[in-house]
């Protein structure tokens, strides 16, 4: 095994037993474990899946509802409302990692460095009234403000922190391969050529970015 392959599995390592770890264990992650809740069950494929914010979670609301033949929704909130009405989740990693061990469990990753991106240019450059708080930061004043408050959207926080015990790393946008879905892209934002602070990002999602890697050689028949 490569170097890079071996720190993967030396990390995805601490979340093989997820399922019965202690409360000490979650308690370093330093985050409300109630706030990790974005593992759902989808029974037709019988399959969990976890879509962290910025990794296509608008393309996989509405997706989801034309399959199943519901309104869509305008955010992430109300998928969990008709998903939770079923019984199918919302659920934390711990939580989904004891309900449903023996089932697939994908997790949507996506390069950090694009992930970034990607809400910078959504939240920052082109704005945005629900995080006001970030509009007209440049890409260096975020990443300040993502160092300074690490915990406080979850639209930053790292992807790592989504692992179940019996994870599959799998690219955002090959999601749908692996679910049987064809794959359609929605709200993708437009790169003017911008510069990002690649070297802080990749020192602060350095767990990403292994698991990027990861994802990337993942087989679809799995």
């Amino acid at each position: 095994m490569d170097t890079v392959g071996l720190r993967v599995e030396n990390y995805l390592s601490v979340a093989v037993d997820l399922s019965s770890a202690s409360d000490e264990y979650f308690s370093t992650l330093k985050i409300v474990s109630d706030g990790l809740g974005l593992w759902f069950y989808l029974a037709d494929e019988d399959a969990c899946v976890c879509v962290p914010h910025k990794n296509g979670g608008q393309a996989f609301r509405e997706k989801l509802c034309t399959l199943r033949h519901w309104d869509i929704p305008r955010t992430v909130v109300g998928i969990m409302i008709q998903l939770k009405e079923l019984g199918h989740g919302p659920f934390t990693a711990r939580e989904i990692a004891a309900l449903y061990p023996d089932k697939r469990h994908y997790l949507s990753i996506r390069n950090p460095v694009s992930r970034f991106a990607s809400l910078w240019r959504n939240k920052c450059r082109d704005g945005n009234s629900a995080m006001d708080s970030i509009v007209g930061m440049t890409p260096d004043e975020l990443m300040d403000h993502i160092e300074n408050y690490s915990e406080a959207d979850m639209h930053w926080l790292k992807q790592s922190v989504y692992l179940t015990s019996t994870t599959i790393c799998v690219p955002y946008r090959k999601l749908f391969n692996y679910l049987g879905w064809e794959y359609e892209s929605k709200n993708s934002t437009i790169s003017n050529g911008e510069d990002m602070p690649i070297e802080r990002i990749l020192e602060f999602y350095a767990d990403d970015y292994l698991l990027w890697e990861k994802a990337c050689c993942t087989p679809i028949a799995v």
